[in-house]
């Protein structure tokens, strides 16, 4: 029995995080502007390699070129090509219009690859009861409809085409205010809910906007670092309320959802791009809080993709 399986990948998303934009929504030309490559695409190879053995078992629908055709040809898939694009570059409307495509062809399930922008356009679109799952290649994933990696959400795939007994869940659509974000605000809005497998630990949890760390944990934290601070070591920050909290902590001035750069325990760099970080880092001892010391080499890249 075939397994008929829709592919959406938004290939815009994503751009904005090496930008450091906090997102990609309305800043794709800036974004490139400032050397982000697509990594969709990328993210999205990840969760299909996972579908090589079960491969004679699926047919895949997707929309053409850089939606998903250009890559499941590349791959060797079996698949057919449904609706068309209107213009050379994706928009919001094409996901939609992809959603509505799929579910017509009577899809089992709706793999699609973005963010949390892009969980509100399938939502926006998507029948109720229509089972989808994301494929997390955005910069902002606070919804619970995406797998925690792409290779989750392909190992998920797999275990359904083989019949594997996976329930169904209702899983929450948030997206954030991104003029808020990069003023360093956090606003979560409900946009709906979406029909998700979800098996263990595959399918990640809401996120709540919001500064919410326990200051005692913070405290002893804090001092535990003071006291371990290494001279001439470059300490990673990455965005979230915890290490903000923590530097906050540490009377050090970091953003909220930017990437920081600390030295000898004051701030070398706030709110660094991808390049930034890469020129930052080369040649210097690197640590992140909670992590082993690293030593970046010539082919190092710190802000690759989780699988």
């Amino acid at each position: 029995m075939t397994f008929h399986l829709g592919l959406i990948i938004n290939p815009l998303a994503g751009l904005g995080g090496p930008a450091a934009l906090k997102g990609s929504d309305g800043v794709v030309a800036e974004a490139l502007a400032r050397g982000a490559a697509p990594r969709a695409a990328e993210r999205t190879r990840i969760a299909l390699e996972c579908l090589r053995a079960v491969a004679e078992r699926i047919e895949f629908l997707t929309f053409p070129g850089a939606m998903g055709g250009d890559l499941l040809a590349e791959l060797g898939f079996r698949h057919r090509l449904v609706g068309s694009l209107h213009g050379a570059t994706t928009s919001a409307a094409d996901t939609r219009r992809a959603v509505a495509c799929l579910q017509d062809a009577g899809v089992a399930l709706i793999l699609f690859a973005g963010g949390d922008g892009t969980a509100r356009d399938v939502c926006a679109a998507v029948r109720e009861g229509q089972p989808v799952l994301g494929i997390p290649a955005g910069v902002k994933i606070h919804s619970g409809v995406y797998a925690i990696s792409p290779r989750a959400a392909g190992e998920l795939t797999r275990r359904l085409v083989e019949g594997g007994l996976v329930r169904l869940a209702s899983g929450e659509v948030r997206d954030l205010d991104e003029t808020a974000l990069r003023d360093g605000r956090v606003a979560a809005r409900w946009y709906g809910e979406l029909t998700v497998p979800e098996e263990g630990d595959f399918v990640q949890q809401v996120k709540q906007g919001g500064v919410e760390s326990e200051e005692l944990v913070l405290a002893d934290l804090a001092a535990w670092l003071e006291d371990s601070w290494e001279p001439g070591v470059r300490y990673v920050f990455g965005p979230g309320s915890t290490l903000h909290g923590l530097a906050a902590s540490l009377g050090l001035e970091t953003t909220l959802l930017g990437v920081d750069v600390i030295e000898d325990g004051r701030v070398l760099a706030r709110d660094v791009t991808e390049a930034q970080l890469f020129e930052l880092v080369d040649g210097h001892p690197g640590l992140a809080p909670g992590h082993r010391h690293w030593r970046p080499g010539p082919h190092h890249r710190p802000w690759q993709p989780a699988d």
